[in-house]
């Protein structure tokens, strides 16, 4: 039996809404551990990363006309000749997960810093510019944003059935139902108990930091490794610039619970 014209178009149209969906955040709501250490002075360093840098192919379209630059006997031809193309250039590109680009790194710690102060309101959470102004003792707390990968999704099997859909027709309602992936980001965190006097003497200045970061060295230390794990859920068709603040905001949320933990010695 033939599929109706009418009816893939409807199917089409039906899935269309879903699959072209912004991600969103799903799993269990964080629950923040409680609080165990009263008042203290927490100063948050900006992040540094570690990640991989990660080489993709991208296509983009340029028009060309055939007779443009010439060649026989029309020499340069500012308007060309011949019908122009659409032509699809492809080149290698390398980039940094969203998690680890540095004006990324800058919003993430000014956001986690929020977060900890939200949820500790009792603490005095600083970036490192206050430590000219502040005395006594703190706990600076060094974030080191590591690689990302997709440890578990549909995605795959999603792209096959969307790309089958045009054959088989019912398989577009399958793009009502959403993309669920979960994202793995691993780094460390880095405890110094340490007066802020001492701290002060410490402060560098790098290009690409949005304040301050502390020589460490001669500096005892306790450190604890992060693997986070980031799940969401969005359609198929949609772009990945409306994916990306989702899970800059999920990782924030998960990054202040840890460093909380790593302050109280969970």
């Amino acid at each position: 039996m033939k599929t109706s014209p009418l009816f893939c178009v409807v199917l089409g149209l039906l899935a269309l809404g879903p699959g072209c969906a912004t991600a969103r955040l799903v799993g269990p709501p964080l629950q923040a551990p409680p609080t165990r250490v009263g008042e203290m002075h927490v100063v948050l360093e900006p992040f540094f990363e570690t990640s991989h840098w990660r080489v993709q192919t991208e296509a983009r379209t340029a028009t060309v006309y055939p007779g443009q630059y010439g060649g026989g006997y029309g020499g340069y031809r500012p308007y060309g000749s011949g019908i122009p193309q659409d032509v699809t250039l492809y080149q290698q590109v390398a980039h940094k997960a969203v998690y680890a680009r540095p004006q990324v790194l800058a919003q993430e710690q000014s956001l986690v810093l929020a977060e900890v102060q939200r949820l500790r309101p009792g603490w005095r959470v600083y970036s490192t510019a206050a430590l000219q102004s502040i005395t006594g003792p703190v706990v600076l707390v060094r974030t080191v944003v590591g690689d990302s990968e997709v440890i578990a999704g549909n995605r795959t099997l999603m792209s096959l059935a969307f790309g089958f859909s045009f054959v088989l027709p019912p398989l577009f309602l399958l793009q009502i139902n959403p993309v669920d992936e979960t994202q793995r980001i691993s780094g460390s965190l880095q405890r110094y108990d340490v007066d802020a006097t001492t701290l002060k003497a410490k402060l560098l200045r790098y290009a690409t930091q949005p304040d301050f970061a502390v020589d460490t060295r001669g500096l005892a230390q306790r450190t604890q490794a992060f693997a986070l794990d980031i799940e969401y859920q969005e359609g198929l068709l949609a772009s990945e610039a409306s994916r990306d603040p989702v899970l800059v905001r999920g990782f924030v949320q998960k990054l202040a619970a840890a460093t909380i933990a790593l302050i109280e010695g969970f």
